[in-house]
């Protein structure tokens, strides 16, 4: 007998990603709930820029939070439940990053009219109060908050589907109760998030609107992208452009068969992608270095016209890594961090390795 797989082909298609992202229970679950939390928030602009009625509006945003799943009649519990360990985590970000990482106008807890509500976490600010605005940082707050909702929804017994729903649920109440405030809430965690999490929020958009380029897309080169944004974005043209040379078949969207980042040594991929990267003085890219020596967006810029050797670059490189981004490339190697947050460091060392490569006269090897 075949059982029919009830699930939306975005869901089956969304799991598989998550999968080989090796998240833990608890923070798939987080995700998943801030995803159904924020998908309107997060997709708003794109939506409005492609349709032209508020009723076509509408569908389109409709159409991208039930993408995944869609609560049902059994599901009005979800309207009821408890969220404000929930909320309070939600504010207590904001109260991290707008008091403390990255100070704003006082005033900006007016614009909750449920300010009341709202208790700070202490434990989980403490944590993270002297640090700075990082990737780093961002990355840690932000899994850290996914990790703490899904742990209460693990409580709860939920699954990733009663979890997605559960965040489109409390969206809902939210929303009704304070628009603008809720809306501010969340948009800081949209804005903080890593490019990891970034990407894959932006996973239910690319498959209604642009499914050839999702398919075709690694989930490394999506990462890099969303990277990007936050890079001087003359050079991240051309370096984007290398990535295609290096990465990409010919007229193509595929990678080529070498770079294959599931079965590969984590160790040897890491030094194919550094010595594959220190090509692009070697190639068609190469004629742009001015434009490179022009800018100042490098952690490392007084190594413009320097002579250096590979390995005393290559070292650079390594500490730039482990102290600015605090990766330590041991426990990479060593997967003491899941797929996601390895696709995530290949693509800050291609972007950080072509860019730096660019600065020196000579690199002697």
């Amino acid at each position: 007998m075949c059982i029919r797989d009830r699930n939306s082909p975005f869901k089956t298609y969304f799991d598989q990603v998550l999968s080989l992202c090796e998240f833990d229970e608890d923070l798939r679950k987080g995700l998943l709930f801030f995803m159904g939390c924020s998908m309107v928030n997060n997709n708003a602009n794109e939506i409005m820029s492609l349709h032209n009625s508020e009723n076509e509006i509408q569908q389109a945003l409709n159409q991208l939070v039930f993408l995944y799943e869609q609560p049902s009649s059994t599901d009005n519990h979800l309207f009821e439940l408890d969220y404000q360990s929930i909320n309070n985590l939600l504010y207590s970000v904001n109260v991290l990053y707008l008091d403390h990482i990255q100070p704003q106008n006082k005033d900006w807890k007016e614009q909750l009219q449920a300010l009341q509500t709202y208790s700070v976490v202490e434990d989980f600010v403490n944590i993270f109060i002297d640090k700075k605005f990082t990737i780093a940082t961002n990355h840690r707050v932000i899994t850290d908050f996914f990790e703490k909702i899904g742990a209460y929804l693990s409580l709860l017994q939920y699954d990733d589907s009663m979890s997605y729903k559960a965040g489109i649920a409390y969206n809902k109440v939210y929303q009704e109760k304070d628009f603008e405030g809720f809306n501010f809430l969340q948009a800081t965690i949209l804005r903080i998030s890593p490019p990891m999490y970034r990407a894959l929020y932006k996973f239910p958009l690319f498959f209604i609107y642009d499914p050839n380029r999702l398919n075709a897309n690694h989930l490394f080169s999506t990462i890099l992208q969303f990277f990007y944004l936050d890079t001087n974005r003359t050079i991240a043209k051309h370096i984007h452009a290398f990535h295609n040379y290096l990465f990409l078949k010919p007229n193509s969207m595929s990678l080529r068969k070498e770079w294959n980042f599931e079965t590969e040594n984590r160790g040897q991929m890491i030094s194919q992608l550094m010595f594959n990267t220190l090509s692009i003085r070697n190639s068609p890219l190469f004629q742009f270095r001015n434009e490179f020596l022009g800018s100042n967006d490098f952690i490392y810029s007084d190594l413009k016209n320097q002579t250096i050797s590979q390995e005393d670059f290559i070292l650079r490189l390594q500490n730039l890594f482990e102290n600015y981004y605090e990766i330590n490339i041991d426990d990479m190697v060593h997967e003491e961090y899941n797929h996601a947050e390895y696709l995530q460091f290949l693509a800050i060392l291609f972007y950080e390795v072509s860019a730096h490569a660019m600065l020196p006269e000579k690199i002697i090897n």
